[in-house]
């Protein structure tokens, strides 16, 4: 899947501000079209991409030195980041996927702008057919109801792409209506709430911080969930389930696993 491609005078010079548009440009082989990378971007293939910095903390400076044809963000989280990029007559492109369908999206998109618009769609294709493998498996099974938490203080629930996950690999998403909204704030669970809805599984990866399973543990009235009786409770790797891309396949693989205990593995 992951074609080189040809170093020409015309190819776009590409500076990625966030990990998912990286994982989308590695996957329709347009790493070499990269030149600048977030800080702890650790794909080897974009290893030759300078660093501009820190997912929050991105350095215009480094940015405009690169001369980019096109700089990439995410939706509207890193607007204050660009603006001053666009000031200087940067062009820069905010993609917007809070669901798989908008993943696809954003392949495709990107498929377009690099002339991979067949790898795109392979990419796409490939990936609903892994999507359909996991829920044909899952048909016969009882879906395990789960909690994702996203963040810790205060408790946030699942985006819903990983929402879409859970539902792929065979689970319910016990916060799946909060998972609609794009907006961090509107996906804060309360205590009362987790314990009504009283889930058998709880996975967690926050944000680029370790999970403290033991200060799970100590909150304040969890011990009535099911998932903490039980001890099921679950860290998972932020870069498989938190960076909305093609990578998302190595997270559906691992949800199965942790529902069903059946060892899969997917490549993206």
């Amino acid at each position: 899947m992951n074609t080189q491609p040809k170093k020409t005078e015309s190819s776009p010079r590409i500076v990625c501000l966030s990990h998912d548009s990286i994982d989308m440009l590695s996957q329709l082989g347009a790493q070499d079209m990269v030149v600048g990378r977030p800080a702890g971007e650790s794909r080897p293939e974009v290893a030759h991409a300078a660093s501009i910095g820190g997912y929050g903390s991105i350095k215009p400076e480094k940015i405009k030195a690169l001369h980019p044809d096109l700089v990439i963000a995410y939706a509207s989280f890193q607007a204050g980041l660009t603006a001053p990029l666009l000031d200087a007559g940067v062009n820069v492109l905010h993609l917007t996927h809070h669901s798989i369908a908008d993943i696809f999206g954003s392949i495709h998109l990107l498929g377009r702008f690099t002339g991979r618009e067949t790898s795109a769609k392979g990419i796409v294709a490939r990936m609903n057919g892994i999507f359909d493998s996991y829920r044909i498996k899952a048909l016969d099974k009882d879906k395990p109801r789960v909690y994702f938490e996203e963040w810790d203080e205060p408790m946030v629930a699942a985006p819903r792409w990983v929402s879409e996950m859970i539902d792929i690999a065979g689970g319910e998403d016990v916060f799946a209506d909060k998972s609609e909204s794009p907006v961090f704030a509107h996906r804060t669970v309360q205590m009362e709430a987790l314990v009504s809805r009283n889930p058998e599984i709880m996975i967690a990866s926050w944000c680029g911080k370790p999970v403290r399973i033991d200060e799970i543990c100590a909150r304040k009235g969890i011990e009535n969930v099911a998932a903490i009786s039980s001890n099921r409770i679950f860290e998972v790797p932020g870069d498989t389930f938190l960076q909305p891309g093609p990578n998302i396949v190595l997270g559906i693989a691992q949800l199965h696993q942790i529902f069903f205990g059946q060892p899969q593995r997917e490549e993206p």
